[in-house]
């Protein structure tokens, strides 16, 4: 187990114990989150839908100023566009986990995030959107790119005996299925909660060992509920703490390496109890016949 620890490790791949090695070695599901694990989570804004008077730069100003204290990449990608624009100061923030945030605005109230937070309020639209007193202002599109390692990181998985890959994702249907096509995959979970993810790692595991692969501070509680949980080694503090398991390189690349090594681990320790087991079985038969003396009993 040590010597597997020490191999995985100087192949970027930190395992923090002899267990997670024998669960990776027996594990026959891989679970992937989407954004900043199967892609670069790098998104940027690729279209801004008016639906209302305001303009272009009004509705991405007020979607930063409601995103401020965000780490989302979807966020992110708002704030940098609208980085150069004028942003009004907005109170009382306040963050709706895995939804948005809700907001106030010259005494209008803002809502800014995904779909569920909009059909909590009886609101429909897009991917991300922003409303003004209770009327959708815009809907703002963004994209992201799959990792230049993701599909060979895939296909080696599949060469390994893998029986099911599987890309659960709190983003919705249609930016889900763009990333699974993109990465081959025909199996995926969409509009997922963290607590959801972790209840479907959860059913998977009815089937056997499952591996789960994430970066986010939304995915610490399936990390922590998979067999093995792999965080990328560039994800958020919370990730790390709470997987098994670290890319410590920040790519899936060495993934199929950690199995490898920790299947040759559990092969070698099952023959070497088999080995031991043997001897000591043929030690016991010689004794009982009286070919066995102590010495040849003690080594």
């Amino acid at each position: 187990f040590y010597s597997g620890i020490g191999s995985a490790s100087k192949n970027g791949v930190l395992i923090k114990g002899g267990k997670f090695i024998e669960a990776v070695s027996k594990a026959n599901t891989v679970a992937f989150d989407k954004t900043g694990t199967l892609t670069k989570g790098e998104l940027a804004v690729a279209n801004v839908k008016l639906l209302g008077k305001m303009s272009k730069d009004e509705v991405l100003a007020i979607a930063a100023s409601a995103e401020e204290y965000s780490s989302h990449p979807s966020a992110l990608a708002i704030k940098r566009d609208a980085e150069k624009l004028h942003k009004g100061s907005l109170t009382d923030h306040k963050e709706i986990a895995g939804k948005g945030v809700s907001a106030q605005y010259n005494g209008k109230a803002i809502l800014c995030g995904n779909k569920k937070l909009f059909n909590d309020n009886n609101l429909k639209s897009g991917i991300i959107y922003l409303s003004v007193d209770g009327k959708i202002v815009g809907e703002i599109e963004t994209s992201d790119e799959i990792r230049e390692d993701t599909k060979e990181t895939l296909n080696k998985l599949k060469a390994l005996g893998i029986e099911h890959i599987v890309m659960l994702t709190g983003d919705g249907e249609i930016a889900a299925k763009k990333i699974a096509d993109e990465c081959g995959l025909n199996e995926f979970k969409h509009s997922l909660m963290p607590e959801e993810k972790a209840s479907t790692v959860k059913e998977l595991q009815k089937d056997g060992k499952v591996i789960f692969v994430g970066d986010g501070i939304n995915d610490a509680p399936v990390l922590a509920a998979a067999d093995c949980g792999f965080a990328m080694g560039l994800g958020s503090d919370a990730a790390i703490e709470s997987a098994d398991a670290v890319l410590t390189n920040g790519t899936l690349a060495k993934l199929p390496t950690a199995i490898k090594i920790s299947r040759s681990a559990m092969k070698t320790v099952r023959f070497n109890i088999a080995f031991a087991l043997a001897l000591k079985a043929i030690v016991l038969i010689l004794a009982a016949f009286g070919y066995a003396p102590m010495w040849i009993a003690v080594i």
